[in-house]
C-alpha cells in the first residue's frame, strides 16, 4: 500500500503519494544540456489571452536532441527512441516519442497518455463576461456568451459581438415652427404681464407718498409713469413716479431738482409712518431721481421732478392699440435683460430705447405697417406743446379711430423679422430712429458722434446715449446677429434663452 504524507499548498492541507510521480520536466535530466550555439533562434511572442500548450503539439527541441543522440548510439534507422531510467524509488519509466504519439509506461503498470496533464494540459477556466451595459432603462441588452473552441494546433476564439436593441421614441422630438413660436410668446406674455394686484399695490404706494409730501410741497401731484402705466410692464417692473411742482420750470434744470430730491429723502427717512421704504438714495443722473425699495410690493421705485416728457411718452406708448405690440415689446425686453444689454447704468440700452426700436420696426419697416405714426395722424392728441393738464384726464384711445392694420403677419414672424432688421438691414453708424417721423433717417452733424441714436419722440434727445463704449456697442450688435441666426435654425424662446 502506498504511503501518504501530508503537505500544505496555498494554505490548505492535502494528501500526496510517497511514490514519486514523474513529469515532463523530468525528461530534461536524461538529456544533455545543449550549448548556446546549438539552440535554435526564436522570437518571443506575447501570448494572447490564455495560451495553453497541448500534449499533442509539444515538440520541443529537447526531444529532437534526445532523438538524435539515441539514434547515434544505437546505430539504428528507426524513428522510435527508447530510454529507460530507474529512479531512486526503483520505478522504471519507458518513454516512446514519435511525431504522432507519446506514451509513458510506468513500472507498476499505469500508462499516462498525457503526463502531468493537470499542470500543463489543463484547460483554463472560461472567462465569464458579465457586462451590464444599459443605454436606457427601457432598452434590453442581449449578451451572448463567448464560446472558445480549442483545436489541436492552436486555441481559437470566436467572439460574438453584443447586439443592442433600442426601442423607438414613443414621443417624437418637438418641431419648432412660427406657429409654436407665436404660441410661446403669447403664453410667456400672459405669465409675466403686470397683474391688477401688482398695479393696485403701486397705486397705494403713490397715494401714501403724495399724502406724505403734500405738507412740505403744497400743490404738488404725484403720477405713475413708465412701463407700469403704458402697458409694457411686468410683475417685476420698477415703479416710476413723477412729482409735479407748479412753481418750478421744466425738469431739465438739474440744479433745482437735486436739492428737492435730497429734501424728499430726509422727509421719508424721518417719517415715523414710513417703515416699509428702504435704501433711499439720490442718483445725480441726467434726469436726477430718488431711488428706494418698497418692502411691501418688493419693487424698486424712483421719483423724478417735473419730468413731463416722461408723462407724454407714457401717454403716447399706451395709444398703440395693436395686439401684437405688447408681447413683442415685453419679449424683446426680457431677451435683452437675459443677455445683459438692458441696463443704461452699465452702458447698454434702456427699456424705453428698446420699446422705441420695436415700434420703429412695426411702423417703418413692416409692409404694410402694423401701427401708424400717431403723432402725424393725431397731432392734436400728441402735440408737444399741448396743455399738460389734459394728459391727466384725457384717454387717447377714446378719441382714436379704430383702423385695424392690414398686416397679417403673426407674432412669431414679426419677432424674427425684428432681429433680422437690426442684425442685417439697419445701419447703426449712419442712421437714427424716429417714431415721430415713422422711419430711419441719416444722421446730421450733431448725432454722428453717438454710437446708437434713438430719437425721443417729443424733445428729440437721444435715449440711447448711455451706449458710449465701442466694446458694449459691438456686443449689442453681436447679440442681435446671434439671436437672428438662432431663430432661423430653431424658432423657439428656449433657443435664445428667454424663459
Amino acid at each position: 500500500m502506498a504511503n501518504f504524507g501530508k503537505g500544505k499548498r496555498n494554505g490548505q492541507y492535502w494528501q500526496r503519494q510517497s511514490v514519486y510521480t514523474p513529469s515532463f520536466m523530468d525528461l530534461e535530466k536524461y538529456l544533455p544540456k545543449p550549448k548556446d550555439s546549438d539552440l535554435p533562434a526564436f522570437t518571443r511572442k506575447t501570448p494572447k489571452q490564455s495560451t495553453v500548450i497541448r500534449p499533442t503539439e509539444y515538440k520541443s527541441n529537447n526531444y529532437a536532441l534526445y532523438n538524435d543522440r539515441s539514434s547515434t548510439n544505437s546505430n539504428s534507422s528507426t524513428s522510435k527512441c527508447t530510454n529507460t531510467a530507474t529512479s531512486s524509488d526503483h520505478t522504471a519509466i519507458s518513454v516512446n516519442v514519435t511525431n504522432e504519439q507519446r506514451t509513458i509506461n510506468l513500472s507498476h503498470g499505469k500508462t499516462l497518455n498525457s503526463l502531468s496533464r493537470e499542470s500543463i494540459g489543463r484547460r483554463p477556466p472560461k472567462r465569464r463576461h458579465h457586462s451590464t451595459v444599459t443605454p436606457d432603462f427601457q432598452d434590453e441588452v442581449i449578451t451572448k456568451r463567448v464560446k472558445r473552441y480549442y483545436s489541436t494546433s492552436q486555441a481559437t476564439c470566436n467572439n460574438t459581438a453584443r447586439s443592442f436593441r433600442f426601442q423607438q421614441f414613443e414621443v417624437e422630438p418637438p418641431v419648432f415652427t412660427l406657429e409654436t413660436l407665436t404660441q410661446e410668446i403669447q403664453e410667456e406674455t400672459l405669465r409675466c404681464v403686470q397683474t391688477v394686484e401688482t398695479l393696485q399695490k403701486k397705486l397705494k404706494l403713490k397715494s401714501f407718498l403724495e399724502r406724505t409730501l403734500s405738507p412740505f410741497f403744497p400743490g404738488c401731484s404725484l403720477h405713475l409713469c413708465g412701463s407700469s402705466s403704458n402697458g409694457f410692464g411686468g410683475n417685476t417692473s420698477d415703479a416710476d413716479f413723477c412729482l409735479i411742482l407748479k412753481h418750478l420750470q421744466q425738469s431739465n434744470n438739474r440744479k433745482e431738482a437735486l436739492p428737492i430730491l435730497r429734501k424728499i429723502q430726509r422727509v421719508l427717512d424721518n417719517d415715523p409712518k414710513n417703515t416699509f421704504l428702504s435704501r433711499c438714495a439720490v442718483i445725480p443722473a441726467s434726469v436726477p431721481i430718488l431711488k428706494f425699495k418698497d418692502m411691501i410690493s418688493g419693487c424698486e421705485c424712483d421719483i423724478n421732478i417735473n419730468n413731463i416728457v416722461g408723462l407724454r411718452n407714457t401717454h403716447l406708448l399706451r395709444a398703440y392699440l395693436d395686439y401684437r405690440v405688447q408681447p413683442l415689446v415685453m419679449l424683446v425686453k426680457r431677451w435683452a435683460k437675459t443677455h445683459n444689454i438692458n441696463d443704461a447704468s452699465l452702458g447698454t440700452l434702456s427699456s424705453y430705447a428698446l420699446a422705441l426700436m420695436v415700434i420703429h420696426y412695426l411702423q417703418g419697416v413692416c409692409k404694410p405697417a402694423v401701427v401708424p405714426v400717431l403723432q402725424r395722424q393725431y397731432p392734436a392728441l400728441f402735440r408737444y406743446t399741448s396743455d399738460f393738464s389734459s394728459l391727466l384726464t384725457l384717454n387717447p384711445c377714446k378719441h382714436m379711430v379704430c383702423n385695424q392694420s392690414e398686416n397679417r403677419q403673426s407674432i412669431g414672424e414679426l419677432f424674427i423679422g425684428f432681429f433680422k432688421y437690426y442684425a442685417a438691414d439697419f445701419s447703426w453708424s449712419t442712421d437714427y430712429i424716429s417714431i415721430a417721423l415713422g422711419a430711419a433717417y441719416p444722421r446730421d452733424s450733431q448725432r454722428k458722434r453717438k454710437l446708437v441714436c434713438v430719437e425721443e419722440p417729443f424733445d428729440g434727445n437721444n435715449v440711447a446715449k448711455a451706449v458710449c463704449s465701442v466694446e458694449k456697442f459691438e456686443n449689442i450688435k453681436m447679440k442681435f446677429r446671434l439671436a437672428w441666426h438662432t431663430l432661423n435654425i430653431s424658432p423657439s424662446l428656449e433657443s435664445i434663452k428667454v424663459t
